[in-house]
Protein backbone atom coordinates (compact mmCIF):
# COMPACT_ATOMS: atom_id res chain seq x y z
CA UNK A 1 0.00 0.00 0.00
CA UNK A 2 1.49 3.36 -1.03
CA UNK A 3 1.68 5.99 1.71
CA UNK A 4 3.37 9.30 2.41
CA UNK A 5 5.16 9.85 5.73
CA UNK A 6 5.71 13.38 7.04
CA UNK A 7 8.51 13.39 9.61
CA UNK A 8 8.89 16.03 12.35
CA UNK A 9 12.11 17.30 10.72
CA UNK A 10 10.10 18.26 7.62
CA UNK A 11 11.17 15.30 5.48
CA UNK A 12 8.36 14.00 3.28
CA UNK A 13 8.86 10.48 1.96
CA UNK A 14 7.02 7.83 0.01
CA UNK A 15 6.68 4.64 2.04
CA UNK A 16 5.35 1.25 1.11
CA UNK A 17 3.26 -0.46 3.78
CA UNK A 18 3.43 -4.25 3.56
CA UNK A 19 0.40 -5.57 1.72
CA UNK A 20 0.48 -8.83 3.68
CA UNK A 21 -0.11 -6.99 6.95
CA UNK A 22 -3.37 -5.68 8.21
CA UNK A 23 -3.37 -1.89 8.35
CA UNK A 24 -2.77 -1.58 12.10
CA UNK A 25 0.58 -3.43 12.35
CA UNK A 26 1.83 -1.71 9.20
CA UNK A 27 0.98 1.72 10.66
CA UNK A 28 2.49 0.82 14.03
CA UNK A 29 5.77 0.03 12.27
CA UNK A 30 5.66 3.11 10.01
CA UNK A 31 4.96 5.39 12.99
CA UNK A 32 7.07 3.44 15.53
CA UNK A 33 4.25 3.34 18.07
CA UNK A 34 1.60 1.08 19.60
CA UNK A 35 -1.55 3.21 19.48
CA UNK A 36 -2.58 5.06 16.33
CA UNK A 37 -5.18 7.70 15.66
CA UNK A 38 -6.77 8.81 12.41
CA UNK A 39 -7.76 12.27 11.26
CA UNK A 40 -9.90 12.53 8.13
CA UNK A 41 -8.41 15.39 6.12
CA UNK A 42 -10.70 15.22 3.08
CA UNK A 43 -12.85 12.75 1.20
CA UNK A 44 -10.50 9.89 0.40
CA UNK A 45 -7.57 11.15 2.50
CA UNK A 46 -6.65 10.29 6.10
CA UNK A 47 -3.69 11.25 8.28
CA UNK A 48 -2.53 8.66 10.82
CA UNK A 49 -0.40 9.48 13.86
CA UNK A 50 0.88 8.18 17.19
CA UNK A 51 -2.01 8.53 19.63
CA UNK A 52 0.42 9.12 22.50
CA UNK A 53 2.80 11.31 20.51
CA UNK A 54 1.94 14.54 22.29
CA UNK A 55 3.47 13.11 25.45
CA UNK A 56 6.84 12.08 24.04
CA UNK A 57 7.34 13.35 20.47
CA UNK A 58 8.34 16.66 18.96
CA UNK A 59 5.87 18.87 17.11
CA UNK A 60 5.44 17.98 13.45
CA UNK A 61 5.17 21.50 12.04
CA UNK A 62 4.58 20.38 8.46
CA UNK A 63 1.71 18.06 9.41
CA UNK A 64 0.27 20.83 11.59
CA UNK A 65 0.57 23.26 8.66
CA UNK A 66 -1.13 20.77 6.32
CA UNK A 67 -4.13 20.36 8.63
CA UNK A 68 -4.32 24.13 9.16
CA UNK A 69 -4.34 24.74 5.39
CA UNK A 70 -6.96 22.08 4.70
CA UNK A 71 -9.31 23.21 7.46
CA UNK A 72 -8.66 26.92 7.04
CA UNK A 73 -7.82 27.42 10.70
CA UNK A 74 -5.27 26.28 13.27
CA UNK A 75 -6.74 23.46 15.37
CA UNK A 76 -3.81 22.06 17.35
CA UNK A 77 -0.22 20.85 17.01
CA UNK A 78 0.44 17.30 15.81
CA UNK A 79 3.39 15.32 17.15
CA UNK A 80 5.78 12.75 15.73
CA UNK A 81 5.69 11.29 12.27
CA UNK A 82 2.39 11.11 10.42
CA UNK A 83 1.31 8.87 7.56
CA UNK A 84 -1.08 9.90 4.80
CA UNK A 85 -3.22 7.13 3.31
CA UNK A 86 -6.26 7.00 1.12
CA UNK A 87 -9.73 5.96 2.17
CA UNK A 88 -12.26 4.23 -0.05
CA UNK A 89 -15.24 6.55 0.13
CA UNK A 90 -17.76 3.78 -0.53
CA UNK A 91 -16.49 1.28 2.06
CA UNK A 92 -14.36 3.37 4.42
CA UNK A 93 -11.48 0.92 3.97
CA UNK A 94 -7.93 2.24 4.12
CA UNK A 95 -6.11 2.14 0.79
CA UNK A 96 -3.09 3.63 -0.97
CA UNK A 97 -2.69 7.38 -0.82
CA UNK A 98 -4.26 9.02 -3.92
CA UNK A 99 -1.75 9.07 -6.80
CA UNK A 100 -1.94 12.87 -6.97
CA UNK A 101 -0.41 13.01 -3.49
CA UNK A 102 2.19 10.29 -3.88
CA UNK A 103 4.87 12.82 -4.89
CA UNK A 104 4.53 15.50 -2.25
CA UNK A 105 7.84 17.21 -3.03
CA UNK A 106 5.93 20.52 -3.17
CA UNK A 107 5.35 20.33 0.57
CA UNK A 108 7.95 22.24 2.54
CA UNK A 109 7.88 23.60 6.07
CA UNK A 110 6.83 27.21 6.39
CA UNK A 111 9.79 29.50 6.97
CA UNK A 112 10.23 30.53 10.57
Amino acid sequence: MDAVRINPDGEVEHVQLAAADSVLPALQRALNCQRVDKITLADGLDMWLDDDGFEVREVNRLATQLVTELFGAYLQDYYGPTVLLGANEATGDTCSVPATLAGLAWMRPASA
